[in-house]
């Protein structure tokens, strides 16, 4: 029932809510309110499974979880809750709610997964991999286009390595990107700049309350060593012992995004496929290298090679051939997948061709 008053201008209301029934007790009412359903965490971080539930005759008794059909805990005073360290594989989540009168309720199921974040990453070579812009949903100020993939080879090559055990290197081997602040105002491929030189070997972790990834260690970062939680570096600047990143995960793509106060950065990074810094795209017994080159590509493969075909992202044909040794040099700087055949089987790989 609903009891409304109102002037001319203003009006205001309350409600009673009466229940009527034929002498029997109402059921409890209960939600899984956190997490949401279909989210991805990251293999050992802790995850709060929260419910809601409230019983309009009574008073709620206990809340029982179960994870993937097994009771892991039972709650009895509000807020309800159970706290897990997640392994990487896929789970359901149910809660039921028992009421002072001995009747239960079961929550709809929800489902949630965690990945491994563990591995190399490499920042991906396609067009606006780095962008930066005034909100995450707004990366309009600058983004990185096809062409600086391969004028920025230096810096595509890099590898992010995050380990199991805890540990975080940045491998640049002898050559990265270097802005003006770090190589005396001119922008260029050159020696790694102590600290952003991966001399370090430093800790990674998860911030389980929001999911952020945390670098910790001097010169340690993802994507570009200037965006750091407090602003940009320049010459001269502060260096931090520490960065976090608010990062979105898949089998094989990373999304990390930092807040450096006056907008946000992102950098799109897949999972290494070659070995560390060895500039050669690697799978299985098969190797194209060098990775990126602007003149000649040399396939490395097990058995007999039939034919190539090379495809631009705009899935154009652009060359094919049945040669192990390729001469790219007539192709524009940008990347390519060849598609390889032999009399076994065909795969697919992935190539920077370099400016000239």
């Amino acid at each position: 029932m609903r009891l409304t008053v109102s002037d001319s201008v203003n009006s205001d209301y309350n409600e009673a809510f009466i229940f009527v029934q034929d002498g029997g007790n109402i059921a409890p009412e209960i939600t899984i309110n956190n997490p949401i359903s279909g989210a991805t965490l990251i293999e050992n971080q802790w995850v709060l499974v929260q419910a809601s539930a409230e019983d309009l005759d009574g008073s709620i008794k206990q809340v029982k979880f179960m994870i993937n059909g097994d009771s892991v805990s039972i709650d009895t005073t509000a807020p309800y809750e159970y706290r897990m360290q997640v392994g990487i594989g896929n789970y359901t989540a149910q809660a039921q709610a028992t009421d002072n009168s001995g009747n239960s309720t079961t929550s709809s199921s929800i489902s949630f997964s965690a990945l491994s974040l563990a591995g190399n990453w490499v920042l991906e070579p396609v067009a606006k991999s780095l962008a930066v812009g005034p909100t995450v949903a707004n990366l309009t100020w600058w983004s990185n286009s096809l062409g600086d993939v391969a004028t920025r080879s230096c810096l595509f090559d890099d590898i992010y390595q995050i380990n199991k055990d805890g540990s975080f290197r940045n491998i640049m081997g002898t050559n990265t990107w270097l802005e003006g602040w770090q190589n005396a105002g001119k922008e260029g491929c050159g020696s790694p700049v102590a600290p952003h030189d991966g001399s370090l070997v430093g800790k990674w972790s998860i911030d389980s309350l929001n999911g952020q990834l945390i670098l910790d260690g001097k010169g340690l970062f993802l994507g570009l060593p200037k965006a750091t939680n407090t602003g940009e570096l320049g010459s001269g600047s502060t260096v931090p012992n520490a960065r976090s990143y608010q990062i979105a995960l898949t089998a094989n793509r990373l999304t990390a995004v930092i807040n450096y106060g006056l907008g946000f950065w992102q950098f799109q990074l897949v999972r290494s496929s070659g070995s560390v810094n060895t500039q050669t795209i690697s799978q299985g017994d098969w190797r194209l290298y060098p990775n990126p080159s602007n003149n000649v590509l040399y396939l490395d493969i097990p058995s007999a090679l039939l034919g190539y075909k090379i495809i631009a992202q705009t899935g154009q044909l652009v060359m094919a051939g049945k040669e192990k040794s390729i001469n790219i040099e007539g192709l524009t700087a940008g990347v390519y997948q060849i598609q390889i055949e032999t009399s076994t089987e065909v795969k697919t790989l992935r190539f920077i061709k370099a400016n000239n």
